[in-house]
């Protein structure tokens, strides 16, 4: 894996003129020093500076690098953000396995974003062998973080009985969750689960949806 041989000091040089102001500088400035004294959150902060051009010129490489060193000392956003570069082939070649490497960290500590991509490259075969209960379990954990997009997997495993035997009142519940959460999608496949299914299962599917809801995900089923 790459490992940077380099420490990158924001200076002032550095930062575009809408960021030229003297609180902007200062703040930059300390936050240089302290990833170069090791700080994993700044050595994060630096590389999505990097990553997004947040005064200074974007540049993935140099993205890379920072998230890289926090990485390395466990910080979850930083393993998500070099699970995703991976995963997306932005900035280094595209590598399946080292992303579901650095996701797995990542979601090993309760990142909802890394155990829902997880999720994905289960339930695609991405990196790993396609494995549907596998892909349910990590839906399952972000889902119940209130992850809409997880939420709107689990309804389609339900639907269509992957990894789970077929059940239409748990996925138009977790349809309804994702839907709730803003996901349009998942509202309109709610919606046409309505055609297909008796008043008392859609009643019940709603009551789970409630009571799921109340109990912040832990009496969903």
């Amino acid at each position: 894996m790459f490992k940077p041989v380099y420490i990158l000091i924001i200076s002032l040089c550095l930062l575009h003129p809408a960021y030229a102001s003297n609180k902007t500088d200062q703040s930059a400035s300390k936050i240089a020093t302290l990833a170069k004294q090791g700080k994993a959150a700044a050595q994060y902060r630096i590389g999505d500076m990097y990553f997004f051009g947040e005064g200074v010129l974007k540049d993935y490489k140099k993205a890379f690098a920072w998230y890289e060193l926090a990485a390395n000392q466990g910080h979850a956003d930083a393993q998500f953000s070099l699970g995703w570069m991976f995963d997306e082939g932005e900035g280094v070649p595209q590598n399946f396995k080292a992303a579901f490497k650095w996701y797995q960290l990542a979601a090993k500590q309760g990142d909802a974003d890394a155990q829902y991509n997880l999720g994905v490259m289960y339930d695609q075969g991405n990196g790993v062998p396609q494995n549907f209960k596998a892909a349910m379990k990590w839906y399952q954990l972000a889902a119940k973080q209130g992850d809409a997009a997880a939420q709107k997997s689990l309804g389609w495993m339900y639907k269509l009985g992957e990894g789970t035997p077929k059940n239409l009142v748990y996925a138009y519940m977790w349809f309804n969750l994702a839907a709730y959460h803003g996901d349009q999608d998942a509202a309109k496949t709610r919606d046409s689960l309505n055609k297909i299914m008796i008043h008392q299962q859609v009643s019940q599917a709603q009551d789970l949806s409630t009571a799921c809801l109340k109990t912040k995900y832990q009496q969903c089923q």
